[in-house]
């Protein structure tokens, strides 16, 4: 599968700057791709991507994110606050009872 959806990127010529892979459920892995092109050839490659069939993308703008984790041990340095409700997630939270904001959370905790 892996080789499969590597031909999307060439065939679009976007440049793939560093791919990992991680265990998830089931025997399925996770890849996380940092990628460079221009936007209209990597939308053409997201659109491409879709209609194969891979079901979840979360496309990371690098102008929007400050931080992400280059290990998967710096995940443990913040997990408590991020991926479940923790000691940081209050009643006083804007998402506290934000249903769909809980969900989304949820999801990226499995």
């Amino acid at each position: 599968v892996l080789h499969d959806v590597l031909r999307f990127f060439w065939k679009h010529d976007v440049n793939l700057r560093r791919i990992e892979s991680r265990p998830s459920q089931l025997g399925i892995f996770d890849f996380f791709v940092d990628l460079e092109g221009s936007d209209q050839r990597v939308d053409k490659l997201l659109a491409s991507l879709e209609e194969y069939g891979v079901q979840k993308l979360l496309i990371l703008d690098e102008k929007e994110v400050t931080w992400f984790p280059r290990h998967i041990s710096e995940l443990d340095l913040v997990a408590n606050r991020v991926l479940d409700a923790g000691t940081d997630l209050e009643a006083d939270h804007p998402g506290f009872h934000d249903q769909v904001y809980r969900k989304r959370r949820e999801e990226l905790a499995e």
